[in-house]
């Protein structure tokens, strides 16, 4: 049985910028909904 590999690159490069998580991050009251932390 092989190892599962969790995709971060690809999970990373959704959440920066399909969902635009910066431009949420900006938003009042999502200020610590960082990439680190989601």
């Amino acid at each position: 049985m092989t190892d599962y590999r969790a995709p971060v690159q690809d999970m990373r490069f959704v959440l920066d910028h399909v969902a635009g998580l910066p431009g949420i991050a900006a938003l009042p009251g999502y200020e610590e909904a960082t990439g680190d932390l989601v």
